[in-house]
């Protein structure tokens, strides 16, 4: 359980400094990155480029910087339960997260983003095979604030993809940049199944250039605070049902407030309709807070939960801090 903190550089300052830096081919059994607290540190906390050990990046905070994980070339990382907080996004590096010219069945999962401006999750260029498709699932993504661009999930050219429970919420007031989920590129076999694509800012909650990316698309939850739920194939979608005719995709699906707990903050949900309107799906028995999914009715999202039953919920964690009293030193 790592402290590694770099410097504090404002979103347009011109820092270039990472935390963690891996360039050198290596086929290493595992590379694990776990337990560590990240702080600072300019442009990326974690960049790693060609390394074709096995790596995990697990259960990590990262605070206070522009990007937090950049990986390119790395086959089938697992990334799981980490936290990103007050990421500040800047043009030059717009993504706390971006995976790059990869392939493999990689896990993103119970992973909580919480950027101020820009995007939260790329994927570019991702090479999966049918049966051993990467998966994204049991995440919250939020992207608030100010008129940039904005998404939760942008998919950039992928095959073979699946997109389950996840809860994304877009805020700010970017009505036609602000997108829940984004996918252009040249993409095949995406499944999105069980998510709340929540679009706050009045913006597209569903983005798609090219509809035969889409191989499955339904059990979601489609909301826009605005007048165009969706963007599918060149033609502007106002309502559900409509998305529905032009696609023949989200019979299932609703389009519901999902009445976030807290929406920049906490991405649990209040909203009695998600409850028990998603789909069975084998990857998905847990949710992101470690509860177990009803396995015949479970809810749409990330979050697994009882209506009205909404206890306390820790939305920041402080670092340890210490101080100093009659000299000494102690540490809480």
């Amino acid at each position: 359980q790592n402290r590694i903190y770099g410097p504090h550089y404002s979103i347009l300052g011109n820092g270039d400094n990472q935390l963690i830096r891996v360039e050198t081919l290596s086929y290493a059994n595992q590379r694990v990155i776990s337990g560590n607290y990240f702080e600072g540190g300019g442009r990326v906390a974690i960049t790693i480029n060609g390394d074709q050990s096995q790596l995990y990046i697990t259960d990590n905070t990262f605070r206070l910087m522009r990007t937090a994980i950049y990986l390119s070339g790395n086959p089938a990382p697992v990334i799981t339960g980490n936290t990103m907080e007050q990421i500040f996004l800047y043009n030059a590096y717009p993504y706390a997260v971006r995976l790059y010219n990869f392939g493999g069945p990689f896990k993103f999962l119970e992973n909580k983003i919480y950027v101020s401006n820009r995007n939260c999750l790329n994927i570019h260029n991702y090479t999966g095979v049918a049966g051993e498709e990467g998966l994204i699932a049991n995440n919250f993504f939020r992207s608030g604030g100010g008129t940039s661009n904005k998404t939760g999930i942008s998919i950039d050219g992928a095959s073979n993809l699946k997109i389950y429970s996840n809860n994304i919420n877009v805020l700010g007031s970017n009505t036609l940049n602000g997108r829940s989920m984004y996918i252009t590129g040249t993409s095949s076999g995406l499944q999105v199944i069980n998510n709340i694509l929540c679009n706050s800012c009045e913006g597209y909650s569903y983005y798609v250039n090219d509809p035969t990316d889409i191989t499955a698309s339904d059990y979601n939850d489609i909301y826009s605070s605005g007048h165009t739920l969706a963007y599918w194939g060149g033609t502007q979608v106002p309502t559900l049902d409509s998305l529905r005719n032009l696609s023949g995709k989200d019979i299932a699906s609703i389009s519901e407030d999902p009445g976030y707990y807290e929406p920049a903050t906490n991405l649990h949900v209040t909203n009695p309709a998600l409850d028990s309107a998603a789909t069975s799906l084998p990857e998905i028995t847990i949710d992101i807070d470690g509860d177990l999914r009803d396995p015949n009715y479970p809810d749409i999202g990330a979050d697994e939960f009882v209506p009205g039953n909404y206890p306390p919920y820790v939305v920041n964690h402080l670092p340890d801090v210490s101080y100093r009293e009659d000299g000494g030193r102690h540490l809480i």
